[in-house]
């Protein structure tokens, strides 16, 4: 299984710095006797048959950060090379930079969106990750769908209660929201073929008891009805804000992406909206490339 994964060739194993160091038992868990094992593997199974999934592709994280430095410390060697479109959680360079290897900035033009142009320019990378506050991975993964990398797809802030992955990508970083306080993330995973590599490199997931209980609690919860009330509460938000907030010129809503909307203000100043939204009760924060300019974000819960 691993040795044919390309992205994770035996061969560069003794140059990676950080996979034995990762916050995870290095002893394999033995379910038949181990309760809280079967418990973990009790909620693998039921989080893969909830979303259609063989249950060797789930692997369970504590933090969206574990499952980022997992995966790089998996794959990545120094010199390796790592595209990203920034704006972008500030974890994700220094888990890159962490490893030896570094990262391009591919930028993004002012609808949001990738620079198409700078991704079919750059060379070979060993990795990509995609996905932006409030920009899910679905809505860049088109941008890199003709390449032969790695792409990770950070779906954490998709309109799902519980996680699924994006089609197309081989690791997709998903959350698992509590369903009576939706804003609650409770549990994390990588989903997709690559996870499989993954659980053969990492061994089994380990999480405390009480986290795997609530996970299966939330699980049980979460049926059609409920994600359909989640989606429709989004919805609602995200009509009431685009009515009440007046757009510069240069300033434009994009689609709608989760349980986060954004603007685009690469155009204009988005200064203004930052305080617009907070009238209105909303969190936003703004990211681009200098204050003020790039994009504004406004979460919906």
């Amino acid at each position: 299984m691993v040795s044919s994964s390309p992205w994770l060739d035996m061969q560069r194993r003794p140059k990676r710095r950080h996979l034995l160091q990762l916050d995870r038992s290095q002893r394999p868990v033995a379910a038949s006797a181990d309760p809280i094992g079967r418990l973990v593997q009790q909620l693998q199974q039921r989080w893969a048959e909830r979303i259609d999934l063989p249950v060797e592709q789930v692997l369970l994280c504590r933090s969206a950060e574990e499952a980022l430095r997992l995966v790089c410390g998996a794959v990545l060697i120094p010199d390796d090379q790592v595209f990203l479109a920034r704006p972008s959680p500030t974890s994700w360079p220094a888990a890159i930079l962490g490893t030896g290897a570094t990262f391009i900035d591919v930028g993004r033009v002012v609808s949001g969106r990738p620079d198409p142009a700078v991704i079919k320019a750059v060379g070979p990378a060993r990795l990509v990750i995609a996905g932006a506050p409030a920009l899910t991975g679905a809505a860049d993964h088109h941008a890199w769908s003709d390449r032969d990398d790695l792409l990770l797809i950070d779906a954490c802030l998709s309109a799902h209660l519980c996680g699924k992955p994006t089609p197309g990508a081989e690791l997709t970083l998903a959350a698992l929201r509590d369903p009576h306080d939706q804003g609650n993330e409770v549990l994390w995973a990588l989903l997709g073929p690559a996870a499989a590599a993954l659980r053969y490199l990492m061994g089994p997931s380990l999480l405390p008891a009480a986290w795997a209980r609530r996970a299966l609690s939330c699980l049980t919860v979460i049926d059609r009805q409920a994600q359909q009330d989640f989606e429709e509460r989004l919805q609602a938000r995200a009509d009431e804000l685009e009515d009440k907030v007046a757009l510069s010129p240069g300033q434009s809503w994009m689609p709608m992406a989760g349980v986060q909307r954004a603007v685009s203000c690469l155009a204009a100043d988005g200064q203004q909206l930052l305080a617009e939204f907070n009238r209105l009760g909303a969190s936003a924060e703004a990211h681009g490339p200098f204050p003020g300019r790039g994009l504004v974000h406004v979460s919906l819960l």
